[in-house]
């Protein structure tokens, strides 16, 4: 993904395996705005999101059980080096049945 700070209007809906790399590491965000939620993630595939910060993402008036940040449905999702922080809501919600893992990430309120 190219080097910017992007303000999202809606949220970014992921429903297939795919891999999100920074072009830069850590010049890559993927703002909210404090007016949508930021990924929502829904596959039975395999998600890479690596180098991202995730931030200002909110899950008032959604669903109570989403996040703000980042909800996984059903998916294989690996966090590398990122950031997940100021988001209202939770950081990020899991299913039950899906599975991640973080590799050098910072999450903070």
């Amino acid at each position: 993904m190219l080097e910017g700070y992007y303000n999202l209007t809606d949220t970014l809906n992921i429903t297939r395996s795919v891999s999100i790399r920074a072009a830069k590491p850590g010049k890559v965000v993927l703002n909210g705005q404090r007016m949508v939620q930021v990924l929502h993630i829904e596959t039975s595939g395999t998600v890479d999101l690596i180098e991202l910060e995730i931030t200002g993402g909110t899950s008032m008036g959604l669903d109570p059980q989403k996040a703000g940040g980042v909800s996984i449905y059903a998916a294989t999702v690996t966090f590398t080096n990122a950031q997940i922080h100021h988001n209202w809501g939770n950081y990020v919600r899991l299913a039950p049945d899906s599975n991640h893992s973080l590799a050098v990430c910072e999450t903070a309120a």
